[in-house]
């Protein structure tokens, strides 16, 4: 064993002396390199990645829920002093419908399972204590349930019964919302939140309930506002005597709402259509709109002609009278009816005794009056004048007609009732934009340039380990130096030089003969020593070939 692992050391040695000063520095380097990236990947194979479970805990759910984990062996790690729990990403899911069929978590307080195991000997005060506890934890679990809020406490205060009524106090309550990033709770949830506190306490009224978020904002004010103008507040709640101004106030208050509501809302539709046209950033748009809150009520009573007997008639007396006979006519028609006959004397003597005929009609009609009666009454927030000023970066001035019309129709605007718009050009500052561009454009050249140096850095250890890798597989050319043998006899004689056999008879053929001579017995020498070194040394003389074989 020993043998093997010296001869084992010989070769290395052997390898290692015959490679370069780079081949060297490869063989380190690669190898360690491999070694490192393969202990990474292991460590992290081994050590799985934790995502969160729960966070924003109370301390009491935290506890539990660890508890719970060490039960079912599932590993855990802490986070944000404790209100944070992660667990391995493969088992969130399950850890968490697991943690749900325990009631996990309870929301920060504790709920009406507090009374589950009643203790001995509890006094009437410490019941009541549990049962305000239990009551807000109840409440609080129920709000959490809202998609906007991620967790909320409730406060609520409940007053001694007095002896007399006029000394009891109300009951009151405050509720504190943690909303969740990018939420807002709407009127409609806020009342929602104060009537479901309302209705859970015994003689709570809405009024007397505070909701808060969690940057102090009171978001229940205009409960009071609503319930002030429908008479329905207490006293304190309106200010005592000053409850006449305190009215007018609310409702200032409420108009200045309502207006600024219909000015953002006619902005939001102007805003759309001309970021369509337009494109985002390149225009400024502010509505300023005058609403008339005052009730109108106008009666009004017209009468009107009956024309061309266009009406309802009410009452119609038709008289006839009719005559047919010989003689004179009846003494009641003597003096009847006006013409030649009644007023020309003589002429009814000449009609004596011949054929008489008279007929007489009379028509009355009585009509009903036409009369119109009106009873209108105005609803208040009817708008009196809108204004619409737009500034636009780069308008072109063929544009201006075409914008001015669209704005008038989209916002329904009046302009015979005394409405405007304003659309000019304005250059604007776009130096901070730019920046910002600028700053974004950066990061992502930053980010380019940095995932191409990974590229090249995995890429030149690539390329470095493939030419390592080469190297060993490749038959290593070496340069090796034939050893002059010391035992090859005596030297030879030199040869005299050409220059020391010159004589004055001699020609230049003669020179060439002798140069030519001289070189076929050096060439003969040097055979006869390769020959020598062969017979003594063929090992030599077989790795030569080899090399220039190779070299071939």
């Amino acid at each position: 064993m020993n043998t093997f692992f010296q001869q084992l050391k010989q070769q290395f040695m052997d390898v290692w002396a015959k490679l370069t000063r780079m081949e060297r520095i490869l063989l380190v380097t690669i190898p360690s390199v491999i070694f490192i990236a393969i202990l990474i990947f292991v460590l992290f194979s081994l050590n799985p990645t934790y995502k969160v479970l729960y966070s924003r805990l109370s301390m009491s759910d935290a506890s539990n829920i660890v508890a719970e984990l060490k039960k079912e062996n599932v590993p855990y790690q802490l986070a944000n002093n404790g209100s944070t729990i992660l667990v391995p990403a493969s088992q969130v899911y399950n850890t968490r419908l697991t943690l749900a069929g325990m009631g996990l978590p309870r929301g920060g307080g504790v709920g009406f399972e507090i009374f589950d195991h009643t203790q001995f000997g509890m006094t009437d005060f410490t019941e009541k204590v549990d049962y305000l506890r239990a009551l807000q934890g109840e409440l609080e679990r129920t709000i959490n349930s809202l998609k906007e809020v991620r967790s909320s406490r409730v406060h609520i205060v409940i007053p001694h019964h007095q002896l007399f009524t006029e000394n009891e106090k109300p009951a009151t309550a405050a509720v504190v919302i943690d909303l969740k990033n990018g939420y807002q709770l709407t009127r409609e949830e806020v009342r929602g939140v104060v009537h479901l506190v309302a209705a859970s306490v015994e003689g709570l009224k809405p009024e007397n309930v505070t909701v808060l978020d969690d940057k102090g904002n009171i978001l229940s004010n205009f409960i009071r506002e609503e319930l002030a103008l429908n008479g329905k507040g207490s006293s304190d709640m309106l200010g005592g005597g000053d409850s006449i101004l305190t009215r007018q106030a609310i409702v200032s208050l409420r108009q200045m709402e309502v207006q600024q509501q219909y000015e953002d809302m006619l902005q939001n539709k102007i805003n759309r259509m001309l970021d369509r046209v337009l494109g985002n950033k390149r225009f400024v748009v502010s509505v300023s709109a005058q609403l008339n809150f005052s009730k109108k009520e106008t009666d009004s009573e017209t009468y009107r002609p009956v024309v061309d007997g266009m009406g309802i008639p009410r009452s119609q007396e038709v008289e006839k009278e009719q005559y047919l006979g010989n003689g004179p006519y009846p003494n009641n028609f003597v003096g009847g009816v006006p013409g030649t006959q009644s007023n020309i004397p003589g002429y009814q003597a000449a009609l004596t005794g011949q054929n008489s005929q008279y007929s007489k009609e009379k028509t009355i009609t009585n009509y009903e009056i036409n009369r119109t009666v009106r009873h209108e009454v105005s609803a208040p927030g009817t708008p009196k004048v809108i204004s619409v000023g737009i500034f636009v970066d780069d308008l072109q001035p063929q544009q201006v007609p075409a914008i001015k019309a669209a704005v008038i129709a989209a916002a329904g605007l009046d302009l015979n009732r005394g409405d405007q718009v304003d659309v000019e050009n304005m250059p604007f500052d776009n130096t901070r934009s730019l920046m910002a561009m600028k700053e974004q454009e950066m990061a992502t050249q930053q980010a380019f340039y940095f995932t191409l140096g990974k590229i090249a850095l995995l890429f030149l250890v690539g390329v470095g380990l493939l030419l390592f890798l080469r190297s060993l597989l490749k038959t290593k050319k070496t340069k090796e130096y034939m050893p002059i043998p010391e035992d090859l006899g005596e030297p030879e004689a030199p040869m005299p030089m050409v220059e020391d056999l010159l004589t004055p008879e001699m020609t230049a053929d003669d020179l060439a003969r002798m140069e030519a001579a001289r070189e076929a017995k050096r060439r003969e020498s040097l055979r006869k020593e390769v020959f020598n070194m062969a017979e003594k040394n063929p090992e030599n003389i077989a790795q030569i070939i080899k090399k220039w074989l190779s070299e071939e």
